[in-house]
């Protein structure tokens, strides 16, 4: 032992048994073992040399100097040591004396230090002792059990401490999972879930969710068959813990994208909730209800359930709590995804991560993780607004808290350079953006492996550089080994699979391989139909982007029958006059001008018209088929239409209304009717 060591175990030893995390220095100078090390002044003395490297600090209190570890976590590591040393072959009666009884703060970390000791030297026997003790012994035992699955193979483990089963071994199981996540040991979590499957009936509340988790792991096609039979299984469950169990199948359902048993079942927690639950389970049920909603696509039902939750969240906590702080920021995300369909929805999210932020930074503090999800939100706002250096400023400054908090090797950082890649994208700097998604791919592989569903992201947004670049058989490939990992770890039939799809049938629109294209989107249709049913948003906009695929391989027919689709969705949802229908009706007058059938795509266009009558291109165009039909007349009164339109929104001088002009006089002059021609036009045609 070094004696910079020996100065470092004895202040330890010193401290527990003091029961003090903080000594006072004159109180040492006569210690037989570090009294002459803290007596120098030499520079190069032990405790001069650990004073200036930070190591130990010094205090001044009630007029005596004091001396205390300055990282306690390194406090922590010597103290374990200390403690092994005392009750080595006393066994863990010692540990729960000490966790029980010594009023030293850090014991708990301390014995924890003394655990993993014993881990590392191949002995659990303490560590699972205490763990059958329960109470406070548990509090001690999570981080060393998951240094336990770290270093031993999981199923020794395992069997050890399910030996004799008990509530104890459930919770600090999971606890110590929780801590393998906090270090993104997500393969090593996967496999011990596995071991779980295998190794756990569930008989009551604890195991049946202990159990629902291990559900998530298993291949794709075992987990609806894995659900099912979980169903059938009797457990004992008290009125009080019907609630857990509906939230629980619902959350399982909701992994599967069975969104709609999904829903009931969590409604069936509501309705219990509602009746006998306390006021901060009605807002964690009602939190789950709006993200739910929000997967489904349901963004108005699911802002409506955040905004519930936040009333009740200020009612009970107040406006400066950190759970009114997350109630702002889910609304926000709401608000996000509505402004990818109204634009205006976009100043009510980052308003509400404004006020998210408020709070964070007064509970949190400048640079805690909390501040740095809400630049990330903010920057995320910014980017679907197309504020694309607002963004990148947000983004920037989430960074470096994150880096702070985290690491440069954390997710949150490989993420933040996804984003940051996804702006530059949008910029057209396409070297910076693929930077930074390399970086982000990376860390991801590093920390989960192949096979997990960021690193099939990077890859998609690393296929859209390349399409981007025009390097389109580079773009196929990333799409294609995204596909392969989003197979693997959710089944076929995911939605991410659909995205993916139709970005590659994007490359090949590109290419003008059309058939290839009608290939890809039908290929997305299908999941996305199986995903959300028929009549939603994702399904119709799919249709719109086939249907148009199928006019360019002149399939008229089902160019219509998917235009149609979707036209009927939304005169339902918006409306008869409404900018979408237009463009549906526009659509269809399209196809129909592909077919030479000019007067059905006439009638098509006025109804574009009339659903958007302040678009100039529909009056042109309904000019041009009254043209073709030798409706000189009626050709010649909608091109004015289109050029008054375009007049009185760009100005004269606007290159458009000069085009939109020039076409009327050139019909005018054609057909020898000048005279009907506007006063203002005739100007300039003479």
């Amino acid at each position: 032992m070094t004696n910079n060591h020996l100065l470092l175990y004895r202040l330890a030893e010193l401290m527990l048994e003091k029961q003090q995390h903080i000594l006072a220095l004159d109180d040492l100078f006569e210690d037989e073992q570090i009294g002459a090390f803290v007596r120098s002044i030499q520079i190069d003395s032990p405790y001069q040399q650990l004073i200036f490297e930070g190591l130990l600090s010094e205090t001044i209190k009630e007029e005596r100097v004091m001396v205390t570890f300055t990282v306690e976590g390194y406090f922590h590591y010597v103290l374990g040591e200390v403690i092994e040393k005392q009750t080595r072959g006393k066994g863990a009666e010692a540990l729960k004396e000490l966790l029980e009884n010594n009023q030293l703060r850090g014991i708990t970390e301390g014995v924890e230090q003394c655990l993993v000791r014993d881990v590392e030297k191949n002995d659990l026997s303490r560590l699972m002792w205490l763990i059958d003790e329960g109470g406070k012994t548990l509090e001690a035992s999570a981080y060393p059990l998951a240094q336990a699955f770290l270093i031993h193979p999981i199923k020794r483990v395992m069997d050890e401490l399910l030996a004799d089963s008990t509530d104890n071994d459930i919770e600090v199981l999971e606890k110590a999972i929780e801590k393998l996540n906090e270090g993104e040991k997500n393969s090593l979590i996967k496999d011990i879930y596995l071991v779980i499957n295998k190794n756990i009936t569930p008989k009551d509340i604890k195991t049946f969710e202990l159990y629902a988790k291990t559900i998530k792991h298993l291949d794709p096609h075992k987990r609806i068959e894995s659900i099912n039979e979980l169903l059938k299984i009797n457990i004992k469950i008290s009125n009080k813990e019907k609630q857990k169990y509906w939230m629980t199948i619902g959350g399982l359902y909701e992994h599967v994208q069975e969104y709609e048993k999904s829903l009931i079942h969590f409604k069936k927690a509501n309705k219990i909730i509602l009746k006998k639950g306390n006021n901060d389970n009605k807002i964690t049920i009602l939190r789950y209800i709006g993200f739910l909603l929000n997967d489904m696509g349901q963004y108005e039902e699911a802002l409506n359930y955040h905004k519930k939750s936040l009333k009740q969240t200020i009612d009970l906590y107040g406006n400066d709590n950190i759970k009114t702080a997350i109630a702002y920021g889910s609304i926000g995300l709401d608000y996000l995804d509505l402004g990818k369909y109204d634009k205006s929805k976009y100043d009510l999210a980052i308003k509400n991560h404004v006020k998210e932020k408020e709070i964070f930074l007064k509970e949190c503090g400048k640079f805690s993780p909390e501040m740095a999800m809400c630049f990330f939100n903010i920057g995320a706002v910014n980017y679907w607004k197309g504020n694309y250096e607002k963004a990148l400023d947000f983004y920037k400054r989430s960074y470096e808290i994150n880096i702070k908090c985290f690491g440069e090797n954390h997710s949150k950082i490989a993420k933040l350079n996804s984003n940051i890649g996804m702006v530059y994208k949008e910029q057209n700097k396409l070297v910076e953006a693929l930077a930074n998604y390399n970086k982000a791919l990376k860390i991801f592989k590093k920390n989960h492996g192949e096979y997990f569903h960021s690193v099939s992201n990077t890859y998609n947004n690393i296929g859209t550089i390349e399409k981007q670049k025009g390097n389109f058989e580079k773009a196929i490939y990333y799409y294609q080994k995204a596909i392969k990992i989003d197979k693997k770890i959710f089944g076929l039939d995911h939605i991410s699979i659909a995205n993916k799809y139709f970005n590659i049938g994007l490359v090949y629109k590109t290419k003008e391989e059309y058939n290839k294209v009608i290939k890809y989107y039908e290929k997305s249709l299908k999941i996305k139909i199986v995903n959300f049913g028929p009549n939603h948003s994702k399904v119709v906009d799919q249709y719109y982007d086939l249907s148009k695929a199928y006019r360019e391989v002149s399939n008229y027919k089902k160019a219509l029958f998917s235009a149609n689709k979707v036209l009927k969705y939304d005169i339902k949802n918006y409306g008869l006059v409404h900018k979408y229908t237009a463009a549906d009706f526009s659509l269809i007058s399209s196809i129909y001008d592909e077919m030479k059938n000019y007067k059905m795509a006439l009638k098509n266009v006025e109804n574009a018209f009339a659903s958007n009558p302040i678009n100039y291109y529909y009056p042109y165009k309904i000019g041009e088929y009254h043209e073709k039909l030798k409706n000189i007349s009626q050709a010649i009164k909608n091109y004015v239409i289109s050029a008054n339109i375009l007049k009185e929104q760009n100005g004269i001088e606007d290159e458009d209304t000069k085009e939109a002009i020039q076409e009327v006089i050139r019909l005018a002059k054609e057909t020898n009717n000048l005279e009907l021609l506007p006063i203002w036009i005739k100007k300039i045609a003479n």
